[in-house]
């Protein structure tokens, strides 16, 4: 089923709406996205460009005033062991986000990695869980 948020004009019309100095870094970043996962769908969610596998959201890219941030779904993070300065944990792609500074080029092969690590998280993960929650429906037991 094709949604709106789906729509490619839709994404298109989210790259005209940034300011003209986060264009091209966000652009470079999508496009690191889609060469690294070209199954991956561009949508709009909540103001930023998110990147769904079938229903499930795996990853976003948000903008901030000097950089963007390319960030794994918290469903996916919360795979991760806990972990601390020094852990080898602590160096998994997904253990922070990934922050994308305008006046910078962007790391094509760190991007890669992210994705990558996003992908394989994805086949590991109980399908359940990456459903999104129909809109409108009450929770009959008023607790989320």
């Amino acid at each position: 089923m094709r949604r709106l948020s789906n729509s490619a004009a839709l994404v298109d019309n989210w790259f005209d709406m940034l300011p003209p100095h986060q264009q091209a870094t966000v652009r470079a970043l999508h496009g690191a996205v889609l060469d690294a996962a070209p199954q991956l769908v561009p949508s709009v969610k909540w103001g930023n460009l998110a990147y769904l596998d079938g229903p499930a959201q795996l990853l976003s890219i948000s903008t901030h005033k000097t950089h963007a941030q390319l960030q794994a779904a918290r469903v996916l993070c919360a795979m991760l062991p806990p972990h601390g300065p020094g852990d080898e944990a602590a160096d998994h792609p997904l253990a922070r986000p990934l922050k994308c500074r305008y006046s910078q080029g962007v790391d094509e092969g760190q991007v890669a990695r992210v994705v990558h690590a996003c992908m394989e998280l994805r086949h590991r993960i109980d399908p359940a869980q990456l459903r999104p929650e129909p809109h409108g429906t009450p929770n009959p037991s008023g607790v989320r």
